[in-house]
């Protein structure tokens, strides 16, 4: 049903359809004194963090730290250091709106779980949790045919995309990189020729011809201080991409607080398309573009032709105690591509927060074409409806903002995942489903002139009764309808999670998620599934199990929420050679004990 809401204090009246809103607070060229100091271009080491650009110049290499000059480029090395340990807490709050309570908690479990900083460098040992996988893990479990649970309706068989080869294991909690932390918050990304994993306090390269060992493929290792020469405080919610049209590496990560008024963004360009050649750094401040004893959480990457798209949570200090703070909205912030990607210094950018941003997480968009806007997107946890908001002259200082509108959907926050031997939620052995937002970037293409609407391919979980059941959407941004949305799960009595999704130029998309099965004694199984543009939803609905756990996890409890915690995200991403093509990773258990998790890395066609 149509819907109205008044936004206070600023007295905003939204509908909709077309809103309109007043120009959002923002940092421009006649503050880029100001910015030139706080978003600076860093080598692999630490450079001293001063007051002034002036100051920062000196420790520039000679020649380059002036206005506009370009940046050296500091080749990587093969850092294979001991990770100080990750976050130790992040989850929803099981009602409606966003999660506070839970926020709350999660913010105290960074701060607890990553208060140290990073431990030098060791060699890491030849088995650092990397294991040959001779095939598929389990069975996949069985799937209730006919079954029809909390008013789940199961299509005819399905058809999903097919699985590549080869799949093996990752990164694990137990690896010297990560420290034993969690959650992984595992990220992927797939270039000409390497495939680039994060987890929280890790970072680490492959080249392409993977083998049932991917350890015998990797050409980097590193701590992501050690990638990002940052020690003053330990560095998590880590993301990769890959630009598709332009063959550089995008890497970003956000350090905990130094103080009141300093926590550090980065984002690292790759020089080229092979990360071992070397990376561009650059460190932003961003207390100065959200204020004293805000907290920036929860980063997203995505990008268009001319620009990289962050946007990112804030929450505040009502507390008085920094370990805890309310959700008081989100930002969206543009940086010039073409700048970024020579290593030039100084970068001016526009950092947009207000109102019609303050909804919920947004999910950027990675573009795949010249469309006439970039729309980012976000769903309003248990207000049932996503928000548009679209943008063009991304790679101006200040981008323009269009417009707002809100499509009505069913957007629940999704209850936890059962285990087998957990019994019903909320329980400790539970798992986290997080709160029912766009955990990725979406994939945005379309052309009206050419007569393809700009169209966004997007994932969510959303809850059908007691499961968590991830919902895809194709939306079409033009005429802000969503043209179609599949559930997808595993079974009628499955508990299905932690989804990603990627599309093609041909509309084929390409899923990824977490699922289990306790009815069947089914652990936490890595799924993947898709389908083509012309199939009907039932192609995609079950997908296909590549890996199944052994145990349920119990080792990565947060007393801080009362349940296991899970990776925040999961990742599929476009092949560049090959457009049929993605890879991604996920995450799986690993045998205790104690119990921990681990994760999976694979591909999967469909031609």
């Amino acid at each position: 049903m149509d819907q109205t809401r008044l936004h206070s204090p600023g007295g905003l009246f939204h509908t909709t359809r077309d809103t309109t809103w007043r120009k959002l607070s923002r940092y421009s060229r006649n503050l880029s004194e100001e910015l030139h100091r706080d978003f600076l271009l860093t080598g692999p080491i630490a450079f001293p963090y001063t007051d002034t650009w002036k100051e920062m110049a000196q420790f520039l290499p000679r020649n380059r730290g002036n206005r506009g000059g370009r940046a050296a480029r500091a080749p990587l090395a093969d850092h294979r250091g001991v990770g100080a340990g990750t976050r130790g807490a992040a989850g929803p709050q099981r009602t409606g709106g966003h999660d506070d309570a839970a926020d709350r908690a999660r913010h105290n479990g960074v701060r607890r779980g990553l208060s140290g900083s990073s431990r030098g460098h060791a060699t890491v040992p030849p088995d650092d949790g990397l294991c040959a996988i001779p095939g598929v893990e389990g069975s996949g479990g069985r799937r209730s045919r006919g079954r029809e649970a909390e008013g789940r309706l199961q299509d005819g068989p399905g058809r999903p995309a097919d699985s590549g080869g080869p799949h093996c294991n990752g990164i694990g909690a137990l690896a010297p990189l990560v420290g034993g932390g969690f959650p992984p918050d595992p990220h992927a990304a797939v270039g000409a020729n390497h495939f680039g994993e994060t987890v929280n306090s890790a970072i680490r390269f492959y080249t392409k011809a993977l083998t049932g060992n991917c350890s015998t493929s990797i050409v980097f290792n590193s701590t992501l201080s050690g990638f990002f020469g940052y020690a003053t405080q330990p560095l998590f919610d880590p993301r990769i991409v890959y630009d598709l049209t332009f063959n550089h590496w995008i890497v970003s990560a956000e350090a905990m607080e130094e103080s009141s008024t300093i926590q550090f963004q980065f984002i690292a360009i790759s020089v080229d398309s092979d990360p071992s050649n070397g990376s561009f750094v650059y460190s932003l401040n961003i207390r100065n573009l959200i204020g004293a004893d805000v907290f920036w959480d929860y980063p997203q990457i995505g990008y268009d032709e001319k620009a990289i798209i962050l946007t990112r949570n804030k929450f505040n200090n009502d507390t008085g105690d920094r370990n805890f703070g309310n959700y008081i909205g989100s930002m969206v912030v543009f940086f010039s591509k073409h700048r970024m990607y020579a290593g030039l210094t100084p970068i001016d950018f526009c950092g947009f927060v207000d109102d019609p941003l303050n909804v919920g997480t947004i999910a950027p968009p990675i573009v795949l074409d010249q469309g006439p806007y970039s729309a980012l997107v976000a769903a309003a946890p248990g207000l049932n409806f996503i928000r548009v908001t679209k943008w063009i002259g991304t790679s101006h200082a200040c981008p323009m903002f269009l417009k707002s509108d809100d499509i009505v959907a069913p957007t629940n926050v999704p209850p936890l995942a059962q285990q087998p031997g957990s019994g019903p939620c909320p329980a400790m052995n539970c798992l986290d489903t997080l709160d029912g937002r766009f955990q990725n970037a979406s994939t945005q293409f379309g052309e009206p002139l050419f007569t393809s609407p700009v169209t966004l391919w997007q994932v969510r979980t959303d809850a059908v009764g007691s499961l968590p059941t991830p919902n895809t959407y194709r939306v079409n941004a033009d005429a802000l309808t969503i043209d179609e949305s599949c559930p997808i799960f595993a079974s009628g009595s499955s508990f299905d999670f932690n989804p990603s999704i990627v599309a093609n130029e041909a509309g084929t998309f390409f899923t990824t998620w977490s699922s289990t099965d306790p009815p069947f004694g089914v652990n936490a199984q890595v799924r993947i599934g898709g389908k083509k543009l012309g199939d009907v939803c039932g192609i995609a609905q079950t997908g296909i199990s590549i890996n199944q756990s052994g145990n349920p996890l119990t080792g990565n409890f947060d007393p801080n929420l009362g349940f296991q915690r899970w990776g925040d995200y999961s990742a599929v991403a476009l092949d560049p050679a090959n457009h049929t093509k993605v890879w991604g990773v996920n995450e799986k258990v690993r045998a205790g004990p104690p119990t921990t998790w681990r994760t999976y890395i694979f591909n999967m066609t469909n031609p």
